[in-house]
């Protein structure tokens, strides 16, 4: 019996299921999910097409609807982006059992009615995998050093924070309010005292761990922010572009425990601060796992490794190559050892075995192209440039 839309709407409104027949009581009564409408264009001549389109469009709005339960608000709205590819792209995924109460015409094209049961598990872990369940509460106390430029003013350095009534200018103050919310152990950065020998935009590792000792930091985050209208644009209301680099540095060996880029927009009409904490819950998330996993490696033997790329046609994706090398949570250090005629030597510090090395380096994106990787020696590694077609 088909559906008519007013039953629908009673159906949604009161938070019950329509009735077809003595056989309308859903398996999947305990669901996690109530019954949700999904809507498709009507397939002509294809109803099988057509229902199966209705069905994913309500899945989608369930696996939505879980994710929003599962994610704070302003995490969601900055990586829906993300959420909407890897995520929403498949809801069948995450659904363990589902169950059609109703179907009909309405809307201008074809609806049915959902219930389903969500696999919380597989759902929270693709969600993990994204960067988006991160909980800094792990971290040890963290210092963060940020410089901001905003359009042609001058650049704002950390160590003038205790000006203007001590008040933090809003990139130090958008990444130490993420971190606060991630649950980590944050040291103000406007309550330490910065000799003025330290005062400078570009610090060495040595002087960076006496800052972070000063705080009594574990970890020191050193950031850059540039914000600059978009060209052919200006005045307050107009778009902007954002670019962002964290690095962040363990105060006890002076090693590197992650390097996070961010480039991205902050609409017309937002304000610096609201654009700039989207910024921060997109590339502190990443940045806090590639610390994690970093720390949780620190005890483990280490490994030097020849790494040999290979089909160098462009100097760019030999840049690239060591760039994301360099960014891995496992890799301590990289050198280049030698470049020529469409080939570079690198040698790889990495906590862990040429194994999990490998694996690591053909899950990266390196944008413009794909590598394919041979162990060439216990402790060799021939990675091959594949340009993508």
């Amino acid at each position: 019996m088909n559906f008519k839309l007013p039953c629908i709407i009673m159906t949604l409104a009161l938070g019950l299921i329509c009735q077809i027949g003595p056989a309308a009581t859903p398996a999947v009564a305990a669901s996690r999910s109530g019954p949700v409408l999904g809507w498709a264009t009507v397939v002509p001549r294809n109803m099988v097409l057509t229902e199966k389109a209705a069905v994913t469009d309500a899945l989608r709005r369930i696996v939505a609807a879980e994710v929003r339960r599962i994610l704070r608000p302003d995490v969601f709205a900055a990586r829906l982006g993300a959420i909407a590819r890897q995520v929403l792209a498949r809801p069948e995924r995450f659904i363990t059992a589902h169950q059609i109460v109703g179907r009909g015409r309405g809307g201008g094209g074809y609806q049915v009615l959902v219930v389903a049961k969500v696999d919380a598990a597989a759902l929270k872990k693709s969600l993990g995998d994204l960067g988006l369940l991160v909980s800094a509460r792990d971290v040890p106390p963290v210092l963060i050093l940020a410089a901001q430029r905003v359009g042609q003013e001058p650049m704002q350095y950390w160590w003038g924070q205790r000006l203007a009534n001590r008040r933090l200018y809003t990139a130090q103050r958008a990444f130490e309010n993420e971190m606060r919310r991630l649950k980590a152990q944050v040291r103000p950065a406007d309550r330490i005292k910065v000799p003025v020998g330290l005062r400078r935009l570009l610090l060495t590792d040595s002087q960076v761990r006496r800052i972070g000792r000063l705080a009594k930091a574990k970890v020191v985050i050193l950031g850059r922010v540039m914000v600059l209208d978009v060209a052919g644009r200006a005045g307050p209301r107009a778009e902007r572009s954002v670019t962002i680099q964290l690095k962040a540095v363990q105060v006890k060996t002076g090693a590197r425990l992650g390097v996070r880029t961010y480039v991205g927009r902050i609409k017309a009409g937002d304000k610096l601060s609201a654009g700039l904490s989207r910024a921060a819950a997109v590339i502190l998330p990443r940045l806090v796992k590639d610390i994690l996993g970093r720390l949780s490696q620190a005890t483990g033997p280490t490994l030097k490794v020849q790494v040999i790329l290979i089909n160098i046609t462009d100097v760019e994706d030999m840049y690239r190559f060591e760039t994301v090398t360099r960014a891995l949570a496992m890799v301590k250090s990289v050198s280049q050892e030698g470049v020529g005629a469409g080939r570079a030597v690198f040698t790889v510090v990495v906590q862990g075995n040429l194994n999990d090395l490998q694996t690591q380096l053909l899950a990266q994106d390196y944008r413009t192209f794909l590598i394919s990787t041979k162990k060439t020696g216990d402790k060799q590694l021939t990675v091959t440039i594949v340009p993508k077609i």
